[in-house]
C-alpha cells in the first residue's frame, strides 16, 4: 500500500524542471503537492491494509481495487477537483477583470485617430503641394516676364546692381541738388 501511495505521489510531484508558475503566485498555491505520509495518516493506509489482508480481501486474483486504493484515488481526485475550481474561480476573476479594461474601444478609439491623423496629414500634403506649385508657377511666370523683357529691350548681359542703398541715394540726392541748382538760377 505504502508503495502504491508513493508511486501515486511521484505521479503527482512535478518534474525537476522549473515551474511555469512564479513562486509564492496563485497558481502555485492553488496546484499544491500531494503529501503522500499524510495521505497515508489520514487514510490509516497501513492499519486497513494489513486488516485487508488478513482477510484476503481483495483476493490476489482479483481485477479490481481494493477499499483503501478507491479511498486513495477518490481523495487525490477530491484534491485535484478542488484544485481545479479555484483554478477556474481565478481564471473567470481574471477575465471578468480584463473585459472590464475594455481593450477594443481603446482599439477603436486608435483607429479612429490614426485615420484622423492620416486624413490630416493628406490634407496638409495637399496644402503644402498647392502652395509649392503656386509658387513655382510665380517663379516660371516671373522668368518667362523677364526672358521677353530682354528680348524686347535687346538686352544680352545680366543686370549688375550696386553693393548698397547708399550709392543709390548718394546719386539721388546728388541730381537732386543739381537740378535744384538749375532752377533757381
Amino acid at each position: 500500500m505504502i508503495r502504491v501511495l508513493k508511486w501515486i505521489g511521484r505521479l503527482l510531484r512535478p518534474r525537476r524542471r522549473e515551474s511555469l508558475l512564479p513562486r509564492g503566485s496563485i497558481g502555485e498555491s492553488l496546484c499544491q503537492k500531494v503529501d503522500e505520509k499524510d495521505l497515508a495518516y489520514r487514510l490509516q493506509v497501513e492499519a486497513n491494509g494489513v486488516s485487508d489482508g488478513k482477510i484476503d480481501k481483495p483476493s490476489s486474483d482479483d481485477t479490481r481495487l481494493s477499499d483503501v486504493e478507491l479511498k486513495i484515488i477518490s481523495s487525490i481526485e477530491t484534491a485535484r477537483d478542488r484544485s481545479w475550481d479555484a483554478i477556474s474561480t481565478q481564471l473567470d476573476v481574471y477575465t471578468e477583470r480584463l473585459s472590464g479594461l475594455n481593450f477594443s474601444s481603446q482599439e477603436d478609439q486608435l483607429a479612429s485617430i490614426a485615420r484622423e491623423i492620416e486624413s490630416d496629414y493628406a490634407t496638409i500634403q495637399k496644402r503644402k503641394l498647392s502652395a509649392i506649385s503656386r509658387e513655382r508657377q510665380a517663379m516660371i511666370n516671373l522668368v518667362a516676364e523677364l526672358r521677353s523683357f530682354r528680348e524686347l529691350n535687346n538686352l544680352v548681359r545680366q543686370p549688375d546692381y550696386p553693393e548698397s542703398r547708399i550709392f543709390h541715394w548718394g546719386f539721388l540726392s546728388v541730381l537732386i541738388v543739381v537740378e535744384m541748382s538749375q532752377c533757381c538760377s
